[in-house]
């Protein structure tokens, strides 16, 4: 401990300890008594947080004078963050509590360096050690169930302090709240007061409360508020939105606003049934039992009850002084403006009163600014009728802030920021009483402002919302655009006023009716506000649907499984643009969506496709429009919209795609894949001397082309010996050539430009033919094995509806089809797989203990059926993988129904093709925990089994992939070998790794650069995809 700094004895320490409680709840809901008082007497805790926590206590000392006090809270907080800006990498939750004290000392002293400071070492910690996740790493930590729930509520702590600053000041919070995975506290009195020797005796004092059961007292209370925090930062969050342009029309702004004001209702009453309306009172209280640990233990309910209380107050008054916000694009309802301002009158008006019920009931010398800061807000409304405080309908509230200033003035005398904003209060009354005196020559339309509350931002500070809620201090402005000012002539005595259709051009009904039917809109919307299913316990009522803000999710179920963002896709062939533009104008998207499909096509080109749609979709909500053209040449099993070709193709090949085909065939994949795989390894690691290079997407490209080659062509191609076959460059060639041509219909009329690409096709197609009359010969001469199930003998054997057999046209088209899709989605899929495990070392450690302890015989391959019982959390990885990064990206295509649909409340015309973006499916926050990271654990137990239905990359329904099967026994085959003979390691001159952070996925750890086309493959393979790789010891 510095020696120029004095540390109170140990009885001003325990008193402090005590008074700490009762001025900031939110502080100390980590706090352990006597344990708090103790560590800090025999300095067990941490220089550096006994000198935080020192910095915003010793201000209640008494036997110093004010002075003396700021110049010590001050040395404190400096000396607090210089230790800890000297700390290296600490992961100690004490760190992080300890900063929350230097911030909560900013709220008495101003001293803006030390708030910047400690706020940005905070934000730092908390994303660097990812304690907003902590209860994702829970089995990872291998903590105590103690110091785990010491670690959650340091976090909520963190999370109330940052949600504070995010309501004042209408900022983005520090965290998103999707991004959370922390358990709320529980047992609170049992954690708070569970080692403190007393018995709890009812108290002398009666807690008056006509709802009040005995003990109620004792029970939880931190959950109640935090839940308070995180529905405000959601309201706040839509309240920066609202009146944006370009972000709601005002019909979906108007349903988010019913959703979260029924919201706010429901939060009420959870607050009403554990916390009655304040009615008791605490004076005898702390008066009785000053000092004593028993003040803490009986008062902690009401003073929790008192801060939640103002917290739901403060909800009603930000959501309905955002109704009054005036824009010339919005129709003005007399009645609903009405409500929104008696609504906020009696918000401040409740407000006001639990100020004077804290100022009657709890010792002056325990009032802080944390104490009443939640009555700013109703402060600021009850100011705004200043300037009307000799009517008699308003002059009341005049009375009510008059007795808010008095309170303010005197916790003003030891707080230099409450005496900041009592100032900034007289400065915006005065602004107010020069707009009245303008407005007050406006006689009658001061009548239909009544009750008058001036139009202002929430705080106006500047911060709110944004500048066009400040609107106008006129109300001739805020009534009607068009006005004119009263002349000279007219002003004795006879004030000019506007026609009642100039103030209200739309108005051909009486007030009243007005109102009726706006009341009628909100109270009849089926506004779906289902609670999110996370890990978040009773935050999800609150955190509710992550959705982006955009148009709700409410998706046919017959479209799909997951309730996804969706491309709407407008063949040009089926449908006019301009019938196209009358029926369906009303779904969002470019404007360049209804003429042209260039810019889409030119990032289909580019490899571009996902990101592109991805930001349609965060700005025009989960249906957006984008015109496109797609052509296709001859059909396929995966291109025909001829669902009888589709059903006749599946059932010709149906049966090798079997478990029963695939076990006939099982020796030759696992022949030709990881038996090939693990000895193109071992001459790897010998030529290296012990230790090899390899590229494992260029490793993995070869392996599935042998495997798809023995089944599909009836031999391998030995690509992974002779490294390398030229199948494999056809097949890319096949790939780009197709999305090419799908992209850009005309140029299937000029090939000649693309003769390379076109000779790969042509390549593929007689391979596949010589490969069919080779099969011809074998049956003949009787050397074909006929338990062999393989995908040529299904083709030869199968005839179309027409009782003909495929010719060799249908069988070149079809088995090319085979080989493009069996090579590159299994290949990519499992190259994603290797890179992940390589970024996230945690997951790598796990699933290769796991393959250890279940498969311990290396002697013996991992068998597909055997790697897909026994190993979930290598499973749960691969799920994972194929959700994060989707072999087959873009958009699954869907053919609309002859009589339209209703999707996400959009009318889609018949003859509009919809396809489903995989992406957007896979990010879907409705669907999805923190969908930006890579958390296996999600796909673990029944809600797991769920999830899984949720991953597309196969498709679903009639068009599910044919070949999942053959996918799954290769990957369950070849990684799971992989992980237990070989260890693997990124080389060091890799562009990724653990420490290589992406900020676009909240500093998850950064992934391959990657390029679709139909694909999603690494963009520099070459330069990425190298592992060094040698034998486990």
């Amino acid at each position: 401990m510095d020696q120029d700094l004095p540390i109170p004895d140990s009885k001003d320490i325990e008193k402090i300890s005590l008074m700490l409680p009762l001025m900031n709840s939110i502080l100390m809901i980590p706090v352990r008594f006597p344990d708090f008082i103790d560590n800090i007497n025999n300095r067990t805790y941490p220089d550096y947080f006994i000198y935080a926590v020192l910095s915003a206590s010793v201000k209640y000392l008494e036997n110093k004078d004010k002075a003396q006090k700021k110049v010590l809270q001050t040395k404190y907080a400096k000396k607090a963050l210089e230790i800890i800006k000297a700390l290296k990498n600490s992961a100690s939750p004490f760190v992080l509590w300890a900063l929350v004290f230097v911030i909560t000392y900013t709220n008495d002293v101003y001293d803006p360096k030390a708030t910047e400071q400690a706020s940005v070492l905070a934000n730092v910690f908390a994303r660097r050690t990812r304690i907003y996740q902590l209860d994702l790493k829970r089995n990872i930590l291998n903590h105590s169930e103690e110091d785990m729930e010491f670690s959650r509520r340091v976090w909520w702590t963190y999370y109330s302090y940052i949600s504070s600053n995010t309501i004042f000041t209408c900022k983005y919070p520090a965290i998103d709240s999707r991004d959370i995975v922390v358990n709320l506290p529980t047992n609170d009195f049992s954690w708070r007061y569970g080692n403190v020797a007393l018995q709890v005796r009812d108290t002398p004092i009666k807690l008056r409360s006509t709802r009040t059961q005995p003990g109620t007292h004792l029970t939880d209370n931190s959950y109640l508020l935090i839940l308070s925090f995180a529905l405000f930062v959601k309201i706040v969050s839509f309240l920066n939105k609202r009146w944006r342009k370009g972000v709601f029309g005002e019909d979906v702004a108007n349903s988010y606003f019913s959703k979260y004001l029924k919201l706010i209702k429901q939060h009420g009453n959870k607050i009403q049934q554990k916390y009655p309306k304040l009615n008791l009172s605490l004076k005898g209280l702390f008066e009785s039992y000053d000092g004593d640990i028993e003040l803490n233990i009986y008062s902690e309910s009401a003073l929790n009850s008192h801060w939640i209380h103002q917290l739901h107050q403060n909800m009603l008054i930000y959501m309905y002084q955002s109704d009054l916000v005036r824009d010339s694009n919005i129709k003005i309802n007399p009645e609903r403006i009405k409500e929104a301002k008696l609504s906020c009158l009696s918000a401040a008006e409740n407000l006001e009163e639990s100020l004077v019920w804290t100022h009657n009931n709890i010792t002056s010398k325990y009032y802080t600014f944390a104490m009443v800061s939640n009555t700013f807000i109703g402060t600021i409304i009850l100011n705004n009728t200043l300037p009307l405080k000799n009517d008699q309908n308003v002059g009341h509230y005049y009375t009510k802030l008059q007795n808010i200033i008095e309170i303010y003035k005197e916790i003003g005398k030891k707080s230099e920021i409450m005496n900041s904003l009592t100032l900034f209060i007289d400065h915006i009354a005065k602004i107010g009483d020069m707009a009245h005196k303008k407005n007050i020559n406006y006689r009658d339309l001061i009548e239909r402002m009544k009750p008058t509350l001036y139009q202002r931002m929430i705080y106006t500070l500047g911060y709110c919302c944004f500048k066009e809620n400040l609107s106008t201090l006129d109300i001739a402005d805020y009534l009607s655009l068009p006005f004119t000012k009263p002349s000279l002539s007219t002003f004795k005595g006879k004030i000019k006023t506007l026609k009642d259709k100039e103030i209200f051009p739309n108005n051909n009904e009486n007030p009243q009716e007005a109102s009726s039917s706006n009341r009628t809109f909100f109270d009849n919307q089926n506004i779906n506000i289902e609670p999110n299913k996370s890990n978040f316990g009773s935050l999800k009522y609150i955190f509710g649907p992550n959705t982006k803000f955009g148009v709700p999710n409410m998706i046919s179920s017959g479209l799909g499984r997951s309730k996804a963002s969706l491309s709407i896709i407008i063949n040009k062939y089926d449908i006019n643009p301009y019938y196209y533009i009358r029926k369906a104008k009303e779904i969002k998207g470019p404007c360049w969506a209804r003429f042209t499909c260039i810019p889409y096509v030119t990032a289909r080109i580019n490899g571009e496709v996902t990101r592109y749609s991805m930001k349609l979709h965060e700005k025009y909500g989960p249906v957006s429009n984008e015109y496109s053209v797609t052509v296709v040449e001859s059909p396929h099993m995966f291109s025909t919209v001829d669902e009888e070709y589709n059903r006749m193709r599946r059932r010709q090949i149906g049966p090798a795609f079997t478990q029963t085909g695939l076990n006939s065939v099982e020796d030759l994949i696992l022949n030709s894949g990881t038996i090939s795989l693990t000895k193109k390894i071992e001459e790897l690691i010998e030529d290296g001397g012990g230790q090899a290079t390899f590229n494992y997407f260029k490793t993995f490209q070869p392996l599935t082309a042998d495997v798809i080659g023995e089944l599909a062509f009836g031999k391998s191609f030995n690509a992974v010996p002779n490294d390398g076959h030229p199948m494999t460059e056809w097949a890319n060639s096949a790939i780009q050539i197709a999305t090419l041509i799908q992209a850009y219909p005309a140029l299937k009329f000029f090939r000649f430009f693309f003769f390379k690409l076109k000779t790969h096709r042509q390549n593929i197609s007689q391979y596949a033919v010589t490969a069919v009359k080779e099969r011809e010969k074998m049956i003949q001469e009787g050397t074909y094995e006929n338990k062999r199930i393989d995908i040529l003998q299904m083709y030869l054997t199968s005839k179309n509806n027409n009782g003909n057999k495929l010719s060799y046209a249908e069988l070149g088209q079809e088995m090319a089809l085979m080989l493009v899709a069996g090579i590159d989605t299994t290949s990519v899929t499992m190259s994603w797989l290797l890179h992940i495990y390589m970024v996230y070392p945690d997951v790598y450690r796990k699933v290769v203990e796991e393959i250890d302890s279940v498969f311990p015989d290396r002697s013996k391959v991992i068998k597909s059926q055997g790697a897909r019982a026994k190993l979930p959390y290598f499973m749960a990885t691969v799920y994972e993988c194929m959700r994060l990064k989707a072999a087959v990206s873009g958009v699954l295509f869907r053919e609309n129904s002859d009589d339209g649909i209703v999707l996400s409340g959009y009318c889609i015309p018949p003859k509009v093709d919809m396809g489903m973006f995989t992406e957007g499916a896979h990010n879907d926050t409705d669907i999805w925990e923190n969908p930006d990271s890579f958390i296996p654990e999600r796909f673990l137990g029944k809600e797991g089994d769920r999830l899984k239905k949720e991953v597309i990359l196969f498709s679903f329904g009639v068009r599910i992939c044919p070949g999942r099967n053959l996918a799954w026994t290769e990957i369950t085959t070849v990684i799971p070998n992989l992980m237990r003979n070989y260890n693997i390691r990124l080389p060091g001159d890799s562009r990724y790794g653990v420490n290589v952070l992406d900020k676009n996925r909240r500093n998850e750890p950064l992934l391959l650069e990657d390029l679709v086309f139909i694909t999603c493959a690494p963009a520099n393979a070459e330069r990425d995809c190298n592992l060094v790789i040698t034998h486990r010891s």
